[in-house]
């Protein structure tokens, strides 16, 4: 049964890609080829058994590392370009935006994330950031650079892995004294998310209180992943609001990820 699920996840990437170069082949063959930029990117991707896990909806690499591939038009190709060349610099799919509006002569908004990709493009060593923060579900992080990937959990747990030594991501360096250094650095670096004032974890539910005094929202782990949370199950579970509300009456807390025990 597994050996026919991995040939059937590979003949549709095989699919993909043969289509892919039907697309190419006819844009070589249009008016349009001398003058267009093509930019290629996916889904994120999808572990099949590794890490004991099948799916998505991970901060691993497998889950958010995607590919991203630009070709430059021969009219327009940006000064200092190396056909060919690749980029190993940390970089986000919110960078497309910018780069795709840079590349149209167009200015960008002003309120967006993201940053423009054309000075990689124009050289793959330029001065960039060396991280990038993906997040997947309210207070999931996951905090990527060329060799280092720090997660963090709405909990407050987390995993440390050095890609140099582990590119699989096996060995959770978290609470390793040796990376206490490593561990603080990024630890700075996840986002504050000021629009909750805590995330709570009670057996399979987590539950996130908003800073402006709205309602909790309680999400069903055990049903649905930390990724989707689509559905506000308060409303069908008041016995495990009220009971999380008395525990954070009776236990005082400046953190802001708490683990309540059963």
């Amino acid at each position: 049964m597994l050996r026919k699920v991995h040939f059937t996840y590979l003949a549709t990437v095989t699919f993909v890609d043969h289509l892919l170069g039907k697309l190419l082949h006819a844009l070589d063959q249009s008016v349009y080829s001398k003058n267009t930029w093509i930019v290629l990117w996916s889904d994120h991707g999808w572990y099949l058994g590794e890490k004991e896990h099948w799916g998505k909806a991970t901060g691993w690499l497998r889950s958010t590392r995607v590919p991203l591939i630009i070709v430059p038009p021969d009219s327009g190709s940006p000064t200092g370009l190396q056909p060919g060349s690749k980029c190993d610099r940390p970089v986000n799919l919110i960078d497309l935006y910018p780069t795709v509006v840079e590349m149209a002569g167009l200015s960008p908004k002003e309120d967006v994330e993201g940053t423009s990709l054309m000075p990689l493009i124009s050289d793959p060593e330029s001065e960039w950031s060396d991280y990038t923060v993906t997040t997947f579900g309210r207070g999931n992080h996951a905090v990527s650079t060329r060799r280092w990937r720090y997660i963090q959990y709405f909990d407050g747990s987390a995993e440390l892995y050095d890609r140099n030594s582990d590119p699989n991501e096996w060995r959770n360096l978290n609470g390793h004294p040796d990376y206490k250094p490593v561990l603080e650095r990024f630890k700075s670096k996840v986002p504050e998310e000021a629009s909750w004032e805590y995330f709570i974890r009670y057996r399979h539910f987590k539950a996130v209180i908003p800073s402006n005094g709205g309602s909790m929202l309680l999400f069903n782990h055990a049903l649905e992943n930390h990724l989707e949370e689509r559905t506000d199950e308060s409303g069908k579970y008041p016995e495990v609001v009220e009971h999380i509300r008395k525990w954070m009456k009776e236990h005082s807390t400046l953190q802001k990820r708490i683990v309540i025990p059963d």
